[in-house]
């Protein structure tokens, strides 16, 4: 197995954070994709890793990848993490400067514009709803509709704003403030579309105790929580322990709230509700 030299494709986007900070980290880590270039996620990974890592990423096919594979040619991607939970400290500045470092001033005019369509640069202490839906991946821990409610109601109840991001879920009333798939939306649906989405976490983030990001354990929260978005998720401990608990306390306000349920998750119960709200309390006293 060589190590640190990492695969991911098209549908790992949560892995392309973890791949980039590790990539600003140690110097000796490679980066491949794989699939189509044609792929509009694809290209925007390749974008987003080369200019954070300063240095080239290959596209493999499907083929070519599982060829090499065989040959294991590729470190485990849970190896990224342990990279991070090493270097995030000495490095987190530097990670940051990386994953915003793709966005022009006139691209930020265009996702200021675009929040500012959705009402959401108002000063409201806001909380993103992350809604987590894959398939053939860990189904189990997929968000439900239930769920979902439960936080935006104890978010009102907090006299916090909820905003919903990430997929969409049957049944859904969206807001017109939500920002269910809003990679689709120009100014994101571009080569620099991973960029402009950190800016505009970075810009929901700019006044102190304004965000929080709450949701299953999702890669794509990841990102977010690397460049100072406090960030609570949910997971198992069995789930949990494998990787991400390694950097609770290594990324700043990067809380795991362990959850129990069997077979799939279906809702929150009282008592993590009720930890939910300490922990987003405390945030916002900063105890």
């Amino acid at each position: 197995m060589h190590k640190n030299r990492f695969a991911i494709n098209a549908s790992e986007f949560g892995e392309t954070y973890h791949v980039g900070a590790s990539m600003v980290i140690c110097e000796e880590v490679e980066a491949f994709l794989v699939g189509s270039e044609q792929n509009r996620v694809l290209k925007q990974q390749k974008h987003f890793l080369s200019v954070v890592g300063k240095r080239g990423v290959k596209v493999l096919s499907d083929e070519e990848y599982d060829k090499r594979k065989r040959k294991r040619e590729f470190d485990h991607l849970r190896n990224t993490t342990k990279i991070i939970a090493a270097g995030f400290q000495s490095h987190s500045q530097k990670i940051k400067a990386a994953f915003l470092k793709g966005v022009k001033p006139e691209d930020k005019e265009k996702v200021k514009c675009y929040l500012g369509r959705k009402g959401l640069l108002s000063g409201d202490h806001k909380v993103l709803i992350w809604i987590r839906q894959r398939k053939c991946y860990e189904e189990h821990r997929n968000i439900t509709l239930h769920a979902v409610s439960q936080l935006k109601e104890l978010a009102k109840k907090m006299e916090r704003f909820p905003v919903c991001v990430g997929h969409n879920i049957d049944g859904l009333q969206k807001e017109e403030s939500d920002l269910v798939e809003f990679w689709r939306d120009c100014p994101f649906d571009n080569e620099k579309g991973i960029f402009l989405q950190l800016y505009m976490y970075q810009l929901l983030n700019e006044k102190p105790k304004s965000l929080v990001s709450v949701g299953m354990m999702s890669g794509a929260m990841d990102g977010p929580a690397f460049i100072g978005v406090p960030t609570i998720w949910f997971a198992k401990e069995c789930i949990a322990k494998m990787r991400m608990k390694q950097l609770v306390d290594i990324v700043p306000k990067f809380q795991w709230l362990p959850i129990q349920y069997t077979g799939r998750f279906e809702r929150l119960s009282c008592c993590e509700l009720a930890e939910l709200r300490q922990r987003l309390s405390s945030l916002e006293t900063g105890t």
